[in-house]
């Protein structure tokens, strides 16, 4: 009985370790990804393009290759606005100003380039919000003033998780 009881324990405390900090993983998440595909005006793919995503705010360049299928993508990109560029030999560079990526946002993207000279170049300017299609999850981002409003929101009340404690303290040295 004593033996069957600490292995129940010991499985629980096994399971519970390995799936807590998996579990803490997700909220950790600060940076966002990117995936996208490259096709010409027919609709066909374009291997072999050099994509560029420069963060707007501080310069951060980081650049990636299409792959046979077109696709391609870009991991670990600081939350923020960027310029995205792709070039290929025989086709226009094609820019897109204002791509936006928030904190733990994963994103699909269809980008389209023409065939032309070198040194012709296409800016794409106003962009829609980019919508996660990747996943279905939801992120919010609180700016520090946000927060502190709402420490402070909940301290007046009551809510504080100190609270009941101090009282208590209170009482015992009353």
């Amino acid at each position: 009985m004593r033996n069957a009881r600490a292995a129940r324990l010991f499985v629980l405390v096994t399971v519970a370790g390995i799936l807590a900090p998996a579990a803490r993983l997700d909220a950790q998440v600060t940076t966002s990804t990117l995936f996208g595909i490259v096709r010409d005006t027919s609709g066909a793919v374009v291997p072999g393009a050099n994509v560029i995503a420069t963060h707007e705010g501080t310069g951060l360049a980081r650049t990636s290759v299409t792959d046979v299928g077109g696709e391609f993508t870009l991991t670990a990109l600081p939350p923020g606005a960027y310029t995205l560029r792709i070039e290929l030999t025989g086709f226009k560079t094609s820019t897109r100003r204002g791509l936006s990526l928030g904190p733990g946002q994963t994103s699909r993207q269809t980008f389209e380039i023409e065939i032309g000279a070198i040194e012709e170049s296409i800016n794409v300017q106003a962009v829609s919000p980019l919508i996660e299609t990747a996943s279905s999850k939801q992120v919010a981002t609180h700016t520090s003033d946000q927060m502190s409003v709402q420490v402070f929101a909940a301290d007046r009340r009551g809510a504080h998780p100190n609270h009941d404690r101090r009282r208590r303290l209170d009482r015992r040295r009353a």
